[in-house]
């Protein structure tokens, strides 16, 4: 479906480059999440046994606290940054 979102947004000239992109986002993304994710629960809060379990409540809710605030970021950057493209006479 990404492939037929962009060329309905962005046009078939550039839309290689623009796939190209954002599969290397994804990509990026997925390498990298994991291991913030992994890095704030071993560095914030403390572990504690729950039912012989041993978890970080506090660092698993940072964690969530900073899905958030990065996902407010990338809102913010959409609604000033990305444009409406203009319209086409055909």
């Amino acid at each position: 479906n990404v492939p037929t979102l962009l060329s309905d947004h962005y046009g078939m000239s550039n839309i290689s480059a623009i796939h190209g992109i954002t599969l290397s986002a994804w990509g990026f993304a997925g390498l990298t999440g994991n291991q913030m994710a992994a890095w704030i629960v071993s560095h914030f809060g403390k572990e504690v046994e729950i039912g012989g379990y041993t978890v970080n409540p506090t660092g698993y809710q940072t964690v969530l606290y900073v899905t958030l605030a990065l996902y407010v970021v990338s809102l913010l950057l959409s609604i000033f940054f990305v444009r409406k493209p203009a319209d086409k006479a055909e």
